[in-house]
């Protein structure tokens, strides 16, 4: 990589499992009021956080914490099998103030000096378009960084990230929390249309969790659209659908879901 890197060594990290590969690259916003509070957070003793590299707006890209040693960014989540996420993956932290502070878009600069990095970072490890993922990806329930005006399109584009192809065919209906989560859960439109004689909700909720699960998601497959699911779909809309995120999966945003859940197998 062609670019300056200032050094500012975080203590904050640890010894990776001895059999741990790298297999994924964690994309976060900082969520501060500045950078020079975020890069302070992430170098400061026993502030518990920090992450392998941090960018700024202007591009800067700081080192933080030396790939081979274990950041400590993601927390507790999980991704596919891997339920220590910090052990096999690497940590970027952009400096963007998130939704606290004013949130805002990633200035081209960011961008640019984040592919540069991914393009070393992918050659390194031998990473794939699907290794690379969000904080909210792995902790849909506590965190919603990077947010929805992350650029994932365009980093798929440049052949870090995934991306469905237009969607043409949606599944009749939207899906969504309700009260009496235990029988079927739908919308209006689907208990009208189909009516719960003749279509159990619970199986389309079901097959909706596996193809989330399918993607990468930690959710559990029970049939039934509770708070983590709605969690785990508004995390997938932040991503792929981010017009809209309210955790609601209409027949669009269960297109998506299945589209995505297709290229990722």
């Amino acid at each position: 990589m062609n670019r300056e890197i200032r050094e500012v060594w975080s203590p904050n990290n640890n010894a990776r499992p001895v059999s741990a590969d790298i297999e994924l690259v964690v994309v976060h916003f900082t969520g501060m009021e500045t950078a020079d509070a975020a890069l302070r957070e992430l170098t400061q003793l026993g502030s518990g956080v920090s992450a392998h590299w941090m960018i700024d707006e202007d591009g800067t890209i700081y080192r933080l914490v030396p790939e081979e040693r274990r950041a400590w960014h993601a927390g507790l989540g999980s991704w596919h099998h891997w339920h220590d996420v910090n052990a096999v993956s690497i940590g970027i932290e952009l400096v963007n103030p998130g939704h606290d502070y004013g949130y805002r878009p990633f200035p081209d600069p960011q961008i640019e000096a984040l592919e540069d990095l991914l393009a070393d970072t992918f050659k390194c490890h031998g990473l794939r378009p699907c290794d690379l993922i969000g904080h909210s990806d792995v902790a849909p329930e506590r965190k919603q960084d990077p947010g929805e005006l992350f650029p994932w399109e365009r980093l798929a584009r440049a052949g870090f990230s995934i991306w469905p192809d237009e969607v043409s065919e949606y599944p009749d209906g939207g899906l969504g929390v309700m009260d009496d989560a235990e029988d079927f859960i739908g919308d209006e439109e689907s208990r009208t249309e189909f009516g719960l004689d003749s279509i159990s909700l619970r199986e389309s909720v079901s097959e909706l969790q596996e193809n989330l699960r399918a993607i990468g998601y930690g959710i559990e497959t029970n049939g039934v659209f509770g708070a983590q699911t709605e969690a785990v779909v508004a995390a997938f809309q932040r991503r792929f659908r981010p017009g809209t995120v309210d955790g609601y999966a209409d027949s669009e945003t269960r297109a998506l879901i299945q589209a995505v859940a297709q290229i990722s197998r």
